[in-house]
Formats: C-alpha cells, structure tokens, sequence
C-alpha cells in the first residue's frame, strides 16, 4: 500500500504488470525458491518481456518440464496461440481476475487463481497459464511469490498466506456428481412433500379420520403445515406483556446492522482495486465508523439473549420443587434441539450448495472454510468453536452461537441466587462482570491488541478476545440485570425491591426524568461510535492502556445506554419508542431473525464467488451488495423458517406436553409462535 504509486506506474507496460505471473511459473517448474534479484523490478522503467525473459535466464537454472517447456515457448513466441491467450485471458494488475471463460473456452490453456489473504484485504490474480501447467507444478512458488510481493508492498509477505489454485479444474472437480449436493435436494423435496401432505390435511376435512383427528400423529403432522404456520407466523397477537415487543424492532434493526457490517468485510476480502484509497480515505470517513461499529449490534443481541434467558429461567424456578438438576438439563436439551435444524442446514447449504452455485474464477474464496468443515465439523455442532484457532473454524460467523449457548449453560446458576435475595445475585452478576473485565484487560495488555484496523493485530484481536466467552459475556450479564428490573416492575409494589420501585417511580412521576435518561443513552451510544472512528483516523496517537479502557468500556456503555433509553418503555412509560419499536409491522419479521444470521452470510460468499472480476471499494458498493444480500437473505429464511424452524418448534412444543406440563414452565413464556422467544432473536 505504502508504495501504491510505483506499483501504478508498473501498470504502463503490458507485460510488467504481469511479471508475477511469469516468474512465478518459471520459479515452480525450475525449483526456484528464496533468489535474490539482481535488480529492483520495480526501479525498472523499461520492463517488457524480453527484458523478463532476458532476466529469467540470468537468475534461474535450465531444467527439464513440460511446464517449462511451454513458459519458454510462450516467451520466444508472444504472439503465439498461448502467448495471446495468456495476454488476453490474464489479470492485467493485482486484483485482476482477467477473463476466465474466455481462458476456459481454449483448449491449450489453464485458468490458475494466485491469492495472498493480508487479514482485511486479499491480493489476487488470475492467470491463463499453458495447458501444460498444473497446480501441483504451481504450488512450489508460493515463497517465490512472497518475496515478489514483499519487494512490491515493501513488507514482508509470508510464504504460507499464499495460494495458487486450479480454479479451472477445481470447479469441474464440483460440477461432477456429488452425494452430498443430491442429499441436500433429496431432503429439501422429501420436506416439501411432507409439507403439502400435512397442508392438505389441515386444509380439508375430508382426510382427516375421525380416529386421528384428535391424535399426538396428527399433530405432529400437522406441525408442517404451511396453513398452520403460515398463521402461526403472521400472527401478532400479543402472548405477553405488549411492552416486550420493543424487543422485536430491536432485533429486526440490529440484525441490519449486522448484515452491513458483514457486507463491508466481504467486500474488503473481495479483490480490490483501489487498496490505498482503503486505507488512507474511506476507514476514515466518519459514516464508516457506523459500519465498522456493527459489531455492537452483536452485543445488542447478547443483551436480548440474557434477558429472555432469564426470563426462562426465573419461570422455571418459581417454585422451589423445580430447582433441580433435572429442570436445568431439559432446558439444556430443549435449546440444543432447538437450535440444531437451522445450524445442521446452514451447515449442509454451506459445505454442498455454495461452492457448486456457479463456474466463476472466485469460487476458491471459500475453500479454507470448506476443508475446515470436513475436518472439524464437530467443533462447530459441539459449540466449542470458539476455544480452537480461528483458522480451524467451520462457518465461523456461528462463534454468536457458540458464545449464547455456552451463556445459556451458565444462565441458571446466575439466576438462582435471587431466589435467595436480591443483594446476593445482584453481587454474583457484578462479580461475573468484573472478572470478565480484568481478564480483558489483562489479555488485550498482555498481547497489545488494537481496535483500529490500521494496526497489524486485527487477525489477533479476533481469535485472542473477540470471540471468546469470557471476554464478551458483560452485555449478557446486563441483560439478566434488566429482566431483574422488569420483573420488580411487574411485583405489586410491597413484594418489590424496595430501591428499584423508587426508581421507578421517580420515573413515572416526573417526565423530565424520561427525556434526561433518553438524551443521556443516546449520548452515551453515539460517544462509543465516535471513538472508534477517532480510533481509526489516528490510530497510532492512541497508547495501548487507552486501547485497552476503551474496548472494556465500550461494549457495555453502549448497551447502558439502550437500556436508558428503552426502561421508560418496559415500565409503560415510553409511549412513542414502543410504539416505533413494537410496531405489528415488526413482528413476523423479528421471527425470521434466527435464520437470518445463520444464512446471511452464506449468502454473501455466493454473491462474491459469482464475481467475474475485482472492483473499487466505496461506500455506495457496500451499500448495494447489503441491500442485494439481505433482500436473498430474508426470502430465503422466511421459506426456511416455514419448511423447518416453525415445524421443529412446534415438535418441541409437542414433547414437552407430553413429557412435563407444570403451569408456569419453562417453556410457557417462549411459545414457539410468541415473537418474544429467545431465539427468535437470534
């Protein structure tokens, strides 16, 4: 980046622009590893590919190989079949595709993919290489590569981050038959057909026996019915108190918010043009800060999480019988189950569907992620992915999920201490939350990690705090903290905690109150937005223990500073944000949420393995590809959610009938249909 307009320059001749491609080939099919160059490619003014070739033969050896063979052809004879084809076919600078189709289309030539993944960004080019190469003949110049690339960047590139991969024959490879991919259609066409079975016997009278009408079968099948879940899921009828429908709109919005986020980081791994103007302009501007900080929409929903999962659990332990092991392994059975349909889909669309979607040159983007799935898909159904390397990781954006459920395992313990007084578990949640911050503390110090991209940690800064556990789970303990509010607020008024009642009712009874603690959380949301900007726009002004009291600070503040804004609104005193936020509108959408952040993603990978070629980052890019994926994103979730997650919640419905029914249960609160359901949220 730093010597970007040198790097221009180069782009003036043809075939300098295309010397990677060229000495790459020559360094494999020669065994030529880690030369020096006894001149500075980049200082040369002239450079053509005479002087090329003239300098391959000074530096390299003669050897025997086809591979070879063909390069020295191509070089004595440019405007040769192949000489054209690579002129014509090949990327003309980094970040070039070139024209792969047209590679594809010859019969003497192969398309080869070279990547180099720098953390955010990515450094690619496609080259239409003689029929004669291979990958395997290719794969030995990766160092080679590196070391071209170090003289061009003025950094050190290691060895190991480059890829060369015969996208050509890879994507034939996947367009052969596939059981996996037949499996995954086979069980969409088997659903569906149970799906029309049961809606046509919801839908007539006719066929239902008068044995069965009444029967655990029939209702089971009946759980498929588009009829009955589409009813289900346009219902909005409230199930609980109306002032929880906040909720919806919060989740509808912060999963946007996610969705843009993820968008801008495609788009960054995407290959790009215009890498300087990356750096030195756009992470700069302060609408950027707004899209970066889309991870506090992630901490948005932790909070939500704790708050329905205490909610859950305070339902569960009402009464002292149910406050046993036994309840608390339901509830463990009952959110694993109820997670694992939607998880086990994104997993097979992801592992089958995406890398066969289409023939295009940047269909590799997802083979890391493949292989790790291959090799590590447990990781990922045990949610313990978030303890290995991020570089083993299968579908790696469900870390949320591994880091909800392991909360959900801890949840009932730091609940059962209000059983016994509010003091004790308001002191146990501290507790948690105090000990999380010394750790991040002590973890972001002791590695100096960094929230600016402009710093070198950022690969660090993901796998060593930003999906961990321990670091994270601050937000959640607020949110238990906050349905510990509202179930005060719900108690008359002599079984309540007497401090928090007077809270609430200085609240209630003076209205400048309402309007302090809505100016004071909107403040407090923007000041953690602002920051990260100035974070980025000075990176390097800001000391490490600065770093640190930010990113331990920051993630909490936000969310004090929704829950001032949201409180009047619980308590009944927000007329106008619950009515903004618990709009009807926001009801059938909010149910779709869990689906959503599964498949959005996956979405986003297919929308740039059909890319035919890199582009120039800008703001307005981001902003059609979020519009483009969340559109795919919600239609495809809302048949997922009506074929498989409205079905399986229904089933689970079905079993806990018939296994335990105590009133009050653990489950009464969180109807599959309430839009008020933990994972709805999520």
């Amino acid at each position: 980046v730093s010597t970007q307009s040198t790097w221009e320059s180069m782009e003036a001749h043809l075939f300098k622009i295309t010397f990677v491609a060229f000495l790459a080939t020559f360094a494999a099919s020669m065994k030529f590893q880690n030369s020096t160059f006894p001149i500075p490619l980049s200082e040369s003014p002239n450079f053509s590919v005479f002087t090329l070739a003239q300098l391959v033969t000074q530096v390299i050896p003669q050897s025997e190989g086809l591979c070879n063979a063909a390069i020295q052809s191509l070089l004595t004879n440019p405007m040769g079949r192949q000489g054209i084809n690579f002129l014509a076919y090949s990327g003309k600078k980094v970040n070039d595709y070139g024209n792969y189709l047209g590679c594809k289309g010859t019969n003497d030539s192969r398309y080869v993919l070279t990547i180099a993944d720098f953390g955010y960004v990515s450094a690619r080019i496609g080259t239409c290489f003689p029929i004669e190469c291979h990958e395997e003949d290719l794969k030995p110049l990766a160092p080679t590569i590196a070391n071209i690339l170090s003289l061009i960047i003025g950094g050190y590139v290691p060895p190991q981050i480059v890829k060369i991969v015969d996208t050509q024959e890879r994507n034939r490879k996947l367009s052969e038959f596939n059981m996996g991919y037949l499996s995954f259609w086979l069980l969409t066409g088997i659903s569906l057909v149970i799906a029309l079975i049961a809606t046509v016997m919801d839908k007539y009278e006719y066929f239902k026996p008068n044995s069965l009408k009444d029967s655990t079968s029939l209702r089971i099948l009946n759980c498929f019915s588009f009829v009955a879940n589409f009813k289900s899921f346009f219902n909005t009828a409230n199930k609980l108190d109306v002032n929880l429908e906040i909720f919806n709109g919060l989740r509808v919005i912060g999963m946007c918010w996610i969705v843009l986020g993820h968008s801008h980081e495609i788009e960054l791994l995407a290959p790009t043009f215009n890498l300087r103007d990356l750096f030195s302009d756009l992470i700069t501007k302060y609408s950027f800060a707004y899209i970066k900080t889309a991870s506090l929409a992630v901490d948005v929903f932790f909070f939500i999480s704790g708050f329905f999962a205490a909610c859950s659990f305070f339902a569960a332990f009402k009464t002292a019988e149910l406050r046993t092991a036994k309840t608390i392994l339901i509830s463990y059975l009952y959110r694993y189950l109820r997670l694992l349909p939607v998880l086990l889909l994104t997993f097979l669309f992801f592992i089958f569907i995406v890398p066969t979607v289409k023939d295009e040159p940047a269909s590799p983007f997802v083979d890391h992620q493949l292989n790790n799935c291959y090799k590590y898909w447990y990781y990922t159904f045990t949610y313990t992915n978030n303890f290995w390397k991020l570089s083993d990781a299968c579908i790696d954006w469900t870390w949320y999920l591994m880091n909800d459920m392991q909360f959900y395992l801890i949840c009932p313990f730091l609940v059962l201490p209000f059983f016994a007084s509010f003091t004790i578990g308001f002191i146990v949640l501290a507790s948690c939350g105090a000990a999380s911050i010394l750790a991040t503390s002590i973890i972001y110090s002791y590695y100096g990690l960094h929230t600016s991209m402009a710093k070198p940690t950022a690969n660090d800064y993901y796998e060593i705090y930003y999906v961990k556990p321990y670091c994270r789970i601050p937000v959640y303990l607020l949110g238990i903290f906050f349905y510990v509010l509202y179930k005060e607020h719900k108690k008359v008024k002599e079984e309540a905690h007497q401090g928090l009642k007077k809270i609430e009712e200085f609240f209630a009874k003076y209205s400048v109150v309402k309007y302090l603690g809505y100016v004071l959380g909107l403040s407090l949301m923007y000041f953690t937005v602002h920051l990260i900007h100035l974070f980025d726009k000075y990176p390097y002004d800001w000391g490490q223990w600065q770093a640190t009291l930010y990113e331990v600070s920051f993630r909490p503040l936000f969310i004090i500073g929704l829950m001032l804004l949201i409180y009047p609104t619980l308590i009944g005193k927000g007329e106008f944000l619950g009515s903004l936020l618990g709009h009807p509108f926001f009801n059938p959408v909010a149910k779709l949420t869990y689906c959503v952040y599964m498949l959005h993603l996956a979405i986003l990978y297919v929308l740039h393995a059909i890319t035919l070629n890199g582009h120039y980052y800008n703001l307005s890019w981001v902003w059609y590809t979020f519009f483009t994926a969340l559109f795919v994103t919600y239609v495809v979730s809302f048949i997922g959610t009506i074929l498989l997650e409205s079905p399986v919640m229904q089933l689970l419905k079905i079993l806990q009938e018939n296994t335990r029914k105590p009133k009050n249960s653990l489950e009464q609160p969180l109807k599959p249909e309430n839009n008020s359901s933990p994972k709805d949220q999520q």
